[in-house]
Order: structure tokens, then sequence, then C-alpha cells
């Protein structure tokens, strides 16, 4: 009985899979690590409730997606490579900018290098920061969301909750903030008819307009992106906030 020839092609592909693992042996096998969000993954669904949130290294094949990612928006199209385990459009906003020095971090090294030109004496100076050094400020175990706050200047109480990543059309910049504020606003003194919230929004005295967009945005949590530097120049320290 004659035996089944084998087919060239298919020993060239063993030949080229062979030698892909024999320059890839070194590779780590465990990318993934787990990581403690600001949020403390209080507020997701996660998809295996047993595992906290995972990120990996950046590949080509993100960078490439990234360069190809068109009308959509490419750190969000890196989040939705690189972590695992919650929806990216649920994220709120610090644990978004969390999760993107996390993924900088074990895909380059703690070391951040920018250019950063001196307040002082205009001189550009390249300062390297350690991410790792940064502060990261977790929300308190009883924190909430829907949340409420109390609006000082006309004395009422308010409910507001985090923006999401879904959310971002609606917080490009501060004209959509204010145009938009109304929907992250749940209720006023009650009230949750977003028409009246609106109208209501649009007469409050600045005081408490601060009040609603401090604690919609969370300002206080995740991981503080400012840092110092000293002037090649001049010498002036300064504290900037990083690229």
């Amino acid at each position: 009985m004659s035996e089944t020839p084998t087919s060239p092609l298919l020993g060239k592909q063993d030949e080229v899979q062979d030698a892909v693992d024999s320059i890839l042996e070194n590779l780590p096998t465990e990318l993934e690590q787990a990581v403690d969000l600001p949020s403390k993954s209080k507020f997701y669904v996660l998809k295996d409730p047993s595992e906290g949130v995972r990120v990996r290294p950046m590949t080509f094949s993100d960078e490439k997606a990234i360069v190809q990612a068109n009308n959509q928006d490419a750190i969000n199209v890196l989040l939705s490579r690189c972590v695992d385990n919650v929806d990216v459009n649920q994220l709120l906003q610090f644990d978004k900018l969390y999760l993107l020095m996390k993924i900088r971090e074990v895909s380059f090294g703690g070391d951040y290098t920018v250019d950063m030109v001196c307040n002082n004496c205009s001189l550009k100076n390249s300062v390297t920061f350690d991410i790792k050094s940064f502060k990261n400020t977790q929300i308190p175990d009883d924190l909430e969301d829907p949340r409420e706050v109390f609006l000082e200047a006309i004395g009422k109480p308010a409910k507001v909750r985090f923006p999401r990543v879904q959310d971002e059309p609606y917080i490009m910049d501060a004209s959509k903030i204010m145009d938009n504020l109304w929907r992250f606003v749940m209720e006023i003194d009650g009230k949750t008819n977003k028409a009246v919230i609106g109208k209501v929004i649009q007469k409050l005295p600045s005081k408490d307009v601060h009040i609603l967009m401090n604690e919609i945005f969370g300002t206080e949590y995740g991981i503080q992106t400012k840092g110092q530097f000293k002037c090649d120049g001049c010498g002036t320290v300064q504290m900037t906030e990083l690229p």
C-alpha cells in the first residue's frame, strides 16, 4: 500500500513555523497582568467576575491597528485590544487614563521621556518621569455612582454620575461639556425630568455649576499625571502636566 505524499507547501509552512517558534522562544508566556483600578472595578460588570481587569503590552499588530483606526478614537482602539475582562465603553475616565499609562509602562518600561518647555526661559528640556512614581488615588469604599451632592447656592440636593468612555462625544471640549452637563445630572431636588434639569442648570449660579462639574468628573481620583522638573537652563523648578 503506497503512502500518501506530503504536500511540499505544507512542508514549507512547517519550516516557517518552526523558524518563527525558534526566534520567539524567549518571548514571555505570561504577558497579561492584573491591575488595581482607581475605581476598584466597583461599577463594572466584569466578563469574568472571579478575575480583575488585565492589561498586556502593545504589539506591532496593535500599533498597525491604531494607524488604521480611521475615524475611530485611536486610544480607545488600543484599550480595546490591550485591556481584557471589561467593556472599554463602560470605563470611567480616570480608569481609562490609568489603564493607558499602565499599557505604556508594561510595553516600554516605567521611564517616560518627554520635552518640556520652561515657563521662565522657554528652553526645551528633555525630562524623564517614572510612571510608577505617579500617585494613584482610589475611590473610597463607600462611594456610589450615581451619588448625591449638595448645591450650596440654591440649597438643594442633586445626584450625578461619572462619564464613561461611551459619553466622550459629549465631553470633548469645554463647550460640549457645558451643553451636555444635564446628561450626567440624574436628579435635582428629587426631579428626574431631563428637560427640567436642563433648564435648572442654565440658571444655576457658577458656584453650583462648579460643584456639579467637580463631582461629575472626579478630578481627585485616578493617576495624578503632574510632574516636577528643574530647567537645565535657568534652574527654575516647576510643576507641569504630563503631555
